[in-house]
């Protein structure tokens, strides 16, 4: 069975993912922006040099997939959840690139972090409504050095697959169930 990561999982875990920050630009000209935030500086440049060694600063192959869960979650403090990782309908393409045989099987991991804003945050529809328009959007890693927030935008990387999904619109066996289910 092929194991497949977008990112090296033991560098990630010691940047330790505390959450995104969802942002834009006043004029609407450039693509908005989610900032990755870890604990870890360093650490976090290194998940993201990595990340782009194997997409490129411009994701145009949509190897990147990143799902915001909206809703309320049973057991779960309000707010959304992110889901990032490989777009698993690029996961077939990769493997057989590869040389691996699909029908093998395969594991995807992915990262999930819930986010909890404040009630009524205009981050998240701001954010969406930006996206719409520009069909894009930039990652990057953000950390805070000195009690100021930093925003690494030299190791952005533009990506076009972002998907906002419902939550009572995930069923099992969907991609997104990982972010619900009670186990």
């Amino acid at each position: 069975m092929a194991i497949h990561c977008l990112f090296n999982v033991g560098l990630w875990d010691r940047a330790y993912w505390r959450g995104v920050v969802l942002g834009g630009f006043p004029d609407k000209q450039s693509a908005p922006f989610i900032g990755f935030l870890f604990d870890n500086n360093l650490i976090g440049r290194k998940v993201f040099e990595g990340i782009r060694n194997t997409t490129g600063q411009v994701d145009n192959s949509k190897l990147i997939s990143l799902s915001i869960i909206e809703g309320d979650i049973p057991g779960k403090e309000p707010g959304y959840s992110i889901i990032f990782g490989h777009n698993p309908s690029k996961l077939l393409d990769v493997e057989r690139a590869s040389g691996g045989d699909p029908s093998e099987g395969m594991l995807m991991l992915a990262k999930i972090h819930r986010m909890n804003p404040e009630p009524h945050s205009p981050n998240l529809p701001r954010f969406k409504n930006d996206y719409k328009q520009h069909q894009s959007a930039n990652i990057f890693p953000c950390s805070f050095i000195g009690g100021r927030l930093i925003l690494h935008q030299d190791l952005a990387i533009e990506i076009f697959n972002i998907d906002f999904v419902a939550v009572d619109a995930i069923e099992p066996g969907d991609y997104e169930y990982m972010a619900v289910s009670p186990t």
